[in-house]
């Protein structure tokens, strides 16, 4: 009813703010989960709600997570196309030590066989990779290959013959039995997957003295006869085969030399694949994982890897034995061989795990 009085534009103001209060009103409904009555009956809140929460996900977020996950599936069959883990260790037989399993460190035994086609015979190279996940700390310790201790079935005899003896699972149990480790997970590879490793980035610039100039080349000839030589010192880029023969000097000076040289490899390998960016790393992965011989599962090699990424790049070096265990070197038994404190040497290598030695091996 409108009164006599009234004017014109009081009634459309009116009707205006009518309209406006109807539309705030459908607005505040919608927001939440309200609906108008239909057929006589309104919605409970609750069915209001659900219909809301079950609204369609836009195509193109489903497009997205379709695309990442297609990508990460044909990324992990690329990586992993050429590796079979090996089930050659029966893990009860590794001589475990349960008190040093650690759930946050992740520890493989790696055995460089002296062979350039195959990985049987000794193994001249025995390095343990510790990855501490928590620290974010990688550290590579090397144990001489003529230490000399005991070997399961075999009495006193050097490190090195253990995998002639054995192949992995015993090398395992030596290093546990005697330096009471919990180690069951091993990479092997010989000289030839060393070089192709190297290769997939590229060589290496190392520096390189005259004495091991000559060195590199005398082997490089006994391994591959008519291989390039290296005619220059000081910072040279080496090839697959020449790094690999660089690993491998020892004539010239020591084997405590030789591991220093083995360990400059590594570290030079690390950071060449680092800085060859994240799109190369699946290919050389791939070219890694082809050539070696395992039996970590591939889950856990991705945790190795990623957790080696995102650790401190600069490697803390050790060796067994350490100048702390005055090692006594010379012809024993037959053979040349180090003698020191096995007991000794395996407190000192656990400090150095747990941390309490800090210094790298000059």
């Amino acid at each position: 009813m409108k009164y006599q009085n009234e004017s014109p534009e009081r009634s459309q103001r009116a009707g205006r703010n009518s309209e406006r209060e109807a539309y705030e009103r459908r607005r505040r409904q919608t927001d939440l989960g309200e609906y108008p009555a239909r057929e006589g009956k309104r919605p409970d809140r609750a069915s209001a709600k659900k219909a809301k929460r079950s609204s369609p996900v836009k195509p193109v977020l489903w497009i997205l997570l379709a695309v990442i996950f297609v990508t990460a599936f044909g990324t992990y069959q690329y990586v992993f196309s050429g590796y079979k883990p090996t089930n050659t260790v029966d893990r009860k037989n590794l001589g475990i030590d349960p008190a040093n399993k650690n759930g946050s460190i992740l520890q493989i035994a790696v055995f460089g066989v002296d062979s350039y086609e195959d990985k049987k015979g000794r193994s001249d190279c025995t390095m343990i990779l510790n990855v501490d996940r928590k620290n974010r700390q990688i550290k590579v310790v090397s144990v001489l290959r003529d230490s000399y201790l005991p070997i399961e079935g075999h009495g006193k005899d050097k490190l090195t013959h253990a995998f002639a003896y054995g192949g992995a699972e015993l090398m395992l149990r030596t290093l546990n039995e005697n330096f009471h480790l919990a180690l069951s997970d091993y990479i092997v590879l010989d000289y030839e997957d060393v070089a192709r490793m190297v290769d997939a980035v590229d060589g290496l610039d190392l520096e390189i003295t005259e004495k091991e100039r000559k060195e590199i080349n005398r082997i490089c000839e006994e391994m591959v006869p008519g291989a390039e030589t290296v005619e220059e010192t000081g910072t040279v880029h080496l090839n697959g085969l020449q790094a690999t023969a660089y690993a491998r000097i020892r004539k010239i000076d020591s084997e405590t030399m030789r591991t220093r040289r083995q360990r400059i490899v590594i570290q030079a390998l690390i950071d060449k694949s680092v800085a060859a960016g994240p799109l190369r790393y699946p290919a050389l992965m791939r070219q890694a994982l082809s050539s070696m011989e395992s039996n970590v599962s591939r889950a856990r090699l991705f945790r190795v890897f990623f957790a080696a990424l995102f650790s401190d790049k600069q490697i803390k070096e050790y060796v067994v034995p350490s100048d702390d265990d005055h090692p006594i070197g010379g012809s024993y038994a037959g053979f040349w061989c180090w003698r020191y404190d096995i007991d000794a040497a395996a407190g000192r290598l656990k400090d150095f795990l747990d941390q309490k030695i800090t210094d790298e091996v000059e």
